[in-house]
């Protein structure tokens, strides 16, 4: 089990990761968040426990225990690389040939022993 100050990454800011989060955050874990785009990062700017990240690296250079990917599809690319990193992944896609590359990385992922969860979805 990991501490809740080690923090989740959430790549992604849209509609999704930001929601992602801030429910991370409020059930008092902490997060390193990053998005491409600078403008999304505005509204989880001085959230307690949220860790902006300049760029995709912050997440090689940081432990996480866990990734939240919340990018537009594809996500599988991204997913390998985490997976590779003996993180637990979590990917949000709902394109269909998106979800059918992640899903062919289950023996990836069981080589690794860790968890990945495919098309998981917020409200």
């Amino acid at each position: 089990m990991t501490s809740a100050s080690t923090p989740i990454g959430v790549m992604g800011l849209g509609a999704v990761g930001s929601r992602v989060a801030r429910q991370l955050v409020e059930s008092g874990r902490s997060v390193l968040v990053h998005d491409s785009d600078p403008g999304a990062t505005i509204s989880l700017r001085g959230l307690e426990r949220c860790t902006i990240a300049g760029s995709i690296d912050a997440f090689s250079e940081t432990s996480c225990s866990a990734m939240v990917i919340c990018t537009p599809a594809p996500q599988a690319v991204s997913a390998i690389t985490f997976l590779d990193r003996g993180l637990e992944v979590v990917t949000t896609t709902d394109d269909p040939d998106d979800v059918r590359e992640l899903l062919a990385l289950d023996q990836r992922a069981r080589e690794e022993n860790v968890r990945l969860v495919v098309g998981a979805s917020t409200s």
